[in-house]
């Protein structure tokens, strides 16, 4: 089936399979990351030998994350032949034409990510981190271990990237997740673009909500006319 969706922290809908001639009783799922972009996606499902002759329903289990779904072309084809099923797919990435900054932490090229604090708090951040890896081996790991007067006084940027136009948005794609607090939760640091040819004037701020989990955030953006 082809999807998409919108929400942060980008939905992974359930796909489960289940056998209707047993009370409904659960065969196999797996779960899909989707992106705002529309993709392909593809679920295997290998029939047990004593259920044949059954009827399988397909569930989309949607009530885990808050968003907006959109399908279209849902196909079931006999393969026949797929045993032990396939991995499941990683997720998938923006077209390629499309992508204007993309970087990953296992061949940093230096200058990409460049972090600044206020004296009065106290931030560590290292670029190759293998405890922050999400896929992959290094990921890029952030502590504030003294708190700062205002969020602005410690910050973590990236290389600018042109926009070639302003007729259409853009979308920030990342992965995240944040170190629970006392009472189990995240935390919700902002995403700040800035114009990087006026003063770093902020062109918009979102704030993002990081759980203990891995989940895949987007952030859109609209260039305004005036800053082309």
């Amino acid at each position: 089936f082809w999807a998409k969706a919108t929400g942060n922290p980008k939905p992974r809908p359930h796909v489960v399979f289940q056998d209707e001639d047993n009370d409904y009783a659960y065969i196999d799922g797996d779960f899909v990351q989707l992106s705002a972009f529309w993709h392909q996606y593809t679920v295997p499902l290998v029939v047990p030998y004593q259920l044949r002759g059954h009827n399988v329903v397909c569930n989309l289990m949607l009530g885990g994350y808050v968003g907006t779904y959109y399908f279209d072309e849902f196909q079931v084809t006999d393969e026949k032949f797929v045993s032990p099923p396939p991995s499941p797919p990683l997720p998938p990435p923006s077209p390629p034409p499309n992508v204007l900054l993309q970087f990953n932490l296992e061949t940093y090229e230096r200058g990409t990510i460049n972090s600044q604090a206020w004296p009065e708090g106290e931030m560590q951040v290292v670029v190759q981190s293998q405890s922050a890896a999400h896929l992959g081996q290094y990921g890029l790991f952030i502590k504030v271990a003294k708190r700062f007067d205002h969020d602005w006084h410690a910050q973590v940027s990236f290389r600018p990237f042109l926009p070639p136009d302003t007729n259409h948005g853009y979308v920030l794609s990342f992965w995240g997740r944040a170190a629970a607090d006392g009472a189990g939760r995240g935390s919700s640091p902002k995403v700040v673009f800035q114009d990087a040819d006026d003063s770093y004037t902020p062109v918009k701020t979102v704030s993002v909500p990081l759980t203990p989990d891995w989940n895949m955030f987007q952030v859109d953006l609209s260039i305004p006319s005036f800053r082309a």
